[in-house]
């Protein structure tokens, strides 16, 4: 039998066991805590300098490509006094890194998927520029590709022309806006819109634009867009309008746009977007 007088010795010795083993414990606890923040660091170290190279890689690689082209500087000017709805005017200027004196150069350019080229010979402007008038058409796209010939023939990629230079850009939807009673009607509606970019020419600028309501089949309500700005100058204009329902039955909202060439972009914008399906 264990006397009363050992009871306070074995406590203390279990006492300072645990305080050891808590302590190896808590000290191991705390090594393998510093060796995960070790490795985390080590790794985000790595990741962002991994990060750094590919960058530094991409950059060398996007300059070295630039070095290697034989056109730079390709730019499409638009001929405002010539240029109509139907036929669009341009000039496109260029220059050769290094070119053949008195070669003869040429601009070729089609309608895409077609095999009839025009050729248009360039017009050297000074050193390696040259400039070539052009005309195109709104209701088609089109693809280029420029030709230097003398002792040998050399030709750039054909390229597409931006179409933005020679088509109306569509009027966007920036979104829209609603309210509904606690029935879950809808009460009110409103819309914005904005060109991605400010049209290059006055007829492919909006003429009028308008949101309608619809139930079923039925319009129901109709509303204008107005300029949200109307005495702010500045190229990017956005117009807004809002429809009061009053708690009517809407099935769709549809968005309709014409341009003063004559061009129409329509489509639902609410519940489904089919506006922005211009192809």
């Amino acid at each position: 039998m264990i006397s009363n007088n050992k009871y306070p010795k074995i406590l203390i010795g279990l006492i300072i066991i645990s305080l050891f083993i808590n302590y190896f414990s808590f000290s191991k606890i705390g090594q393998l805590q510093e060796r995960l923040e070790y490795m985390e660091n080590s790794i985000r170290w790595n990741t962002d300098s991994t990060r750094s190279s590919i960058y530094d890689l991409s950059h060398q690689l996007n300059e070295q490509k630039e070095l290697a082209k034989w056109i730079i500087n390709e730019e499409f000017v638009p001929n405002y006094e010539e240029s109509t709805e139907e036929a669009i005017h341009l000039y496109m200027t260029w220059a050769f890194r290094e070119i053949e004196t008195n070669a003869n150069v040429s601009l070729f350019y089609r309608q895409k998927n077609s095999d009839d080229w025009i050729e248009v010979e360039a017009l050297h402007h000074s050193g390696t520029n040259y400039r070539v008038p052009i005309v195109l058409s709104p209701f088609y796209n089109y693809e280029y590709q420029i030709v230097a010939e003398k002792s040998i023939v050399k030709s750039g990629e054909i390229t597409e022309i931006p179409p933005r230079m020679y088509k109306p850009m569509p009027m966007m939807s920036n979104g829209y806006g609603y309210s509904s009673d606690h029935n879950g009607n809808m009460t009110d509606f409103s819309s914005n819109i904005a060109f991605s970019e400010p049209p290059l020419f006055d007829f492919y600028k909006m003429k009028h634009g308008f949101i309608e309501a619809y139930d079923g089949d039925t319009v129901i309500r109709k509303q204008p867009f107005e300029l949200e700005y109307p005495d702010v100058e500045t190229e990017f204009q956005q117009w807004v309008a809002n429809i009061e329902l009053n708690g009517k039955t809407v099935t769709s909202i549809r968005l309709v746009v014409e341009y003063h060439n004559g061009t129409i972009h329509e489509g639902e914008i609410w519940p489904n977007d089919t506006y922005h399906n211009f192809n």
